[in-house]
């Protein structure tokens, strides 16, 4: 009999309640209930999160937002871009700066592989053009790799032994090649930091065994060709933004926690 009872309350209740919800002009929330009264309830706004691949646009939503809070925004950049939030210490809020990698950034790291004559060439003609002393292309078209075999056998009863030795040259017949190069490669792709270019100081490997090149940068020189675009950057958008209204900070960002 109890049983009874609670299925029919249950019924009743599934028959009778019906909510209905409407979105007013002022951001609020309006909820019919079953009697017909309404009530107002307060929405909570969706998180802000912008990304953008400009500068200037970045650096303008965080003027504007910087003119309307009491606290600064804050920024962290890196050598990949940068990520500003809007209320430092509820960081729920943000714009994202988002840059690419340079096409010739991209080489340098690539030719620390080896590579024939024929990409070789590709990569200094297509991807560093304008980056290093132009005769290195004009040498790298021209390798001549020659090989010298100097043999012996001797063959007994039920046995052969060989022996060789090898003797590899690389040279070129348009200019001497430089063991060390030097490399002035854009950081980013986008314009106007493109602009902004670094020094990489390279050696040049040549395996003439196997016909093969390589560049291969020298010590840290890409840590520190991050690490001087991530200043540059830090600079750029303390610039662009009131810094006395804006806390930048120079670092490495997890994206992956910013964009979750």
């Amino acid at each position: 009999m109890l049983a009874d009872f609670v299925k029919a309350i249950a019924e009743m209740a599934k028959s009778e309640t019906r909510f209905e919800r409407f979105a007013a002009n002022d951001g609020r929330e309006i909820v019919r209930l079953p009697d017909g009264t309404t009530e107002y309830f307060d929405r909570v706004p969706d998180r802000r999160r912008f990304v953008t691949g400009d500068v200037s646009a970045f650096c303008q939503m965080l003027t504007t937002e910087a003119e309307s809070k009491q606290r600064p925004p804050m920024v962290l950049v890196d050598d990949e871009g940068a990520v500003g939030y809007f209320d430092p210490e509820f960081r729920d809020e943000c714009v994202m700066l988002l840059l690419s990698p340079s096409k010739s950034l991209n080489a340098i790291r690539k030719f620390e592989l080896w590579h024939d004559q024929k990409a070789a060439v590709a990569i200094l003609r297509d991807e560093l053009w304008g980056c290093c002393d132009a005769s290195l292309l004009a040498a790298m078209r021209s390798l001549d790799f020659t090989r010298r075999n100097d043999g012996s056998r001797t063959i007994g009863h039920g046995h052969e032994s060989l022996g060789k030795s090898i003797e590899a040259k690389v040279q070129s017949r348009a200019a001497e090649l430089a063991e060390f190069y030097d490399f002035e490669v854009p950081v980013f792709a986008q314009e106007p930091v493109d602009a902004f270019r670094v020094r990489i100081h390279c050696a040049l490997d040549l395996d003439g065994a196997n016909e093969r090149v390589r560049i291969v940068t020298r010590g840290d020189g890409l840590l520190h060709a991050q690490q001087r675009a991530a200043k540059y950057l830090r600079d750029l958008i303390a610039e662009g933004v009131d810094e006395s209204a804006l806390v930048v900070i120079a670092g490495d960002i997890a994206r992956d926690d910013v964009e979750a």
